[in-house]
């Protein structure tokens, strides 16, 4: 971009400056890819269906960026299940009901129980236990719950 076209050809630049404009993108195109299993019928009679690719294992899914999504706004932003369904609806196109946001948080929680109970026998491990004090008196707590959030692992106490 050239500045000071009024001062004509015997101005000597001396630098450039330069600036960005940051903004999301006009529409964000929800990929959906269906997959058709043929069936037919041998010359015995018996009918025969085709398998789905691996993964593919109920008629509506949903794939690791929208169940990651939905963790995270559940997990880190702390919306309710029903604010994600609006929030899924209305910025990515996304519909879906307060079930699947609740069956896509359960089967999150069920993958990551191994990594946070690791993550509580290290900190136990590390610590001799995690105590609080209170008026003095050190009280052991139990870790009970441990998720990961914008780079920290956040814990749970129960006193």
């Amino acid at each position: 971009m050239r500045l000071w076209p009024r001062f004509g050809k015997s101005q000597k630049r001396l630098e450039w400056r330069s600036g960005r404009f940051f903004d999301l993108p006009k529409d964000i195109d929800l990929e959906v890819t269906e997959f058709q299993a043929e069936i037919g019928e041998c010359a015995c009679g018996r009918q025969h269906t085709a398998e789905f690719p691996a993964g593919v294992e109920a008629p509506v899914q949903y794939g690791q960026r929208i169940r990651a999504t939905v963790a995270y706004y559940s997990a880190y932003q702390l919306l309710p299940q029903k604010r994600i369904t609006e929030a899924m609806a209305d910025l990515y196109g996304v519909p879906m009901s307060v079930a699947t946001v609740n069956t896509i948080l359960v089967n999150a929680h069920e993958r990551l129980a191994a990594t946070e109970e690791a993550i509580k026998a290290a900190i136990t491990r590390q610590s001799g236990g995690p105590c609080r004090r209170d008026r003095n008196v050190r009280q052991r707590q139990e870790v009970v719950g441990a998720y990961l959030g914008h780079g920290f692992v956040h814990l749970l106490f129960l006193s």
